[in-house]
């Protein structure tokens, strides 16, 4: 199951990736790690300080954008409805 919930966020996390990051530009592997300390939620990944360098841009900005559209993402999605309050 674990499995199976880190390649769904693995595929919304590339496809919101995907939609800010210009054509032909480099594309970074999306690595998600379990956070030692449970505060810091049930995954963590570094994919908007990986992509601060292509994107130019501040990754807390980056981060801030792949977190609205993960949102959208798992709100239009049928299967996913529900998975975040």
């Amino acid at each position: 199951m674990l499995d199976q919930i880190n390649q769904s966020i693995r595929i919304i996390l590339s496809e919101a990736l995907k939609s800010i990051v210009p054509d032909g530009a480099e594309f970074p592997t999306v690595d998600l790690e379990i956070p030692s300390d449970a505060s810091n939620g049930d995954f963590a990944s570094n994919l908007a300080l990986k992509s601060a360098k292509i994107l130019r841009k501040n990754p807390a900005e980056i981060a801030g954008e792949l977190a609205q559209l993960v949102e959208r993402c798992i709100r239009n999605s049928p299967e996913l409805k529900g998975a975040i309050a």
